[in-house]
């Protein structure tokens, strides 16, 4: 399995099987049928305002999810580049420190990669939970045909 790897604000993250979806601002409004939309800006990373209408990017993301055909991990809104951005993935690695997140370190570790896995892997299901040398180890994957039975 090839995972394609990024680090943000101290959490390490390598995703397998990645496929991104970039929507400009003004085609996200137009693809919820808003029409004319001249007046577009993000609210914060997870959040935008289309015309006086609030759009939640997670939503919109899961709506498109179809067009990846791999599990929806994320969406949110890249500033700079005035996009949204939704990721999916086939099963995800994620290493976060302690130090940098103690609220999180402090609380029972699944519930800490399963509070990580709701934010970074949201239609994975959490595989495995470790806490080793100051770091939280989360691993997410897809729920496999052997969990179904």
């Amino acid at each position: 399995m090839l995972f394609s790897s990024f680090t943000f604000a101290s959490i390490d993250v390598d995703i397998a099987g990645k496929k991104r979806y970039y929507t400009d601002y003004k085609k996200v409004c137009e693809k919820l049928g808003i029409k004319h939309a001249d007046m577009v800006e993000p609210l914060d990373t997870n959040t935008m305002d289309c015309m006086s209408r609030r759009v939640n990017i997670k939503k919109f993301c899961m709506s498109q999810s179809k067009i990846f055909k791999s599990p929806f991990l994320r969406g949110y809104i890249n500033t700079k580049m005035k996009e949204v951005v939704c990721e999916a993935g086939t099963a995800m690695k994620l290493s976060m420190e302690c130090e940098r997140f103690p609220k999180l370190c402090k609380k029972d570790v699944k519930k800490s990669c399963e509070r990580l896995r709701s934010i970074y892997a949201e239609e994975l299901e959490s595989k495995y939970a470790n806490k080793l040398d100051g770091k939280i180890h989360c691993y997410f994957a897809m729920k496999s045909k052997s969990d179904i039975l």
